[in-house]
């Protein structure tokens, strides 16, 4: 859990993510094979700071989820990025 921990400090919008959730997924550095024999798992994994992997198993839906956890631009960010993108098309 302490790895967990260090990774919401790093990544605010992985520590906003989870605390949205009514069920807190194991958190694995490493993922193995044997996981695949899990049929609804509840895993969240590192693909690289700042992006994180959250494989949800819905045994009512029968379905497993993969969610992308990744920070978003903020609005002011965003902004600028339109700006700075339109300014390259005029040129």
């Amino acid at each position: 859990m302490n790895e967990l921990k260090e990774a919401c400090e790093r990544n605010p919008h992985l520590k906003d993510y989870l605390n949205q959730l009514s069920e807190m997924p194991e958190f694995m550095v490493q993922l193995s094979k044997s996981l695949s024999e899990i049929r609804y798992p509840n895993i969240l994994y590192p693909v690289g700071d700042p992006i994180f992997i959250h494989i949800k198993g819905d045994a009512e839906k029968g379905e497993v989820k993969y969610i992308a956890i990744e920070p978003k631009l903020t609005e002011k960010e965003e902004q600028n990025y339109k700006k700075i993108m339109d300014s390259m098309l005029e040129k």
